[in-house]
């Protein structure tokens, strides 16, 4: 197939094509360059969490208060037997809160094999985006600490805030069950 690019001039051989049975040449994507991301909105913002992540995304539920947690922890919530932490992505990003509508959703994430709901204001797109249109995150990102961030992504005309789903912020969550007895299953 290089030799095949070379001979046509349609770039260098580190490109991969695909040339048709009419002679037409078009690029094959590899899947390694992108990423798949939900994206949805926490304010006027726009944020991603990567799709390998994404338990499931649902309606706003039944929540559970629990006395004594950080403001962030909504609560709990039932989901098909396993009891799951839910937080506000509002307030852990220092937003006021706002009462729930029709476009808020509940996003069910995996971390380190425990299942964590946020509470977002709207869920917007599925996106594929290029590995080489993701920034690294500056040292803060209107008020949310670069340990929550793990890049800006450039999409078609608007930035895209790519949520890191590490340790962090899960040592967050379990230091209020330690601490507070909710459990995180």
């Amino acid at each position: 197939m290089s030799d095949q690019v070379q001979e046509y001039g349609y770039g260098s051989v580190d490109e991969e094509y695909q040339v048709d049975k009419y002679d037409q040449r078009t690029k094959v994507a590899n899947f390694d360059d992108y990423i798949q991301v939900v994206s949805f909105l926490v304010g006027e913002e726009e944020y991603g969490i990567e799709i390998l992540y994404i338990h499931e995304i649902n309606k706003i539920a039944h929540i559970t208060r629990v006395p004594n947690v950080p403001r962030f922890i909504k609560g709990i919530m039932n989901l098909r037997g396993n009891v799951i932490p839910v937080v506000n992505l509002r307030e852990k990003f220092g937003l006021r809160e706002k009462a729930y509508d029709e476009n808020s959703r509940i996003i069910v994430v995996e971390l380190e094999q425990k299942l964590v709901a946020f509470i977002v204001d709207a869920v917007q797109q599925t996106l594929r985006i290029r590995k080489v249109d993701v920034e690294m995150a500056a040292e803060m990102i209107d008020g949310i600490s670069k340990d929550y961030i793990s890049g800006v992504a450039k999409y078609q005309d608007r930035l895209v805030i790519l949520l890191q789903l590490s340790h962090r912020l899960l040592e967050e969550i379990t230091e209020a069950d330690d601490d507070r007895r909710l459990r995180v299953e």
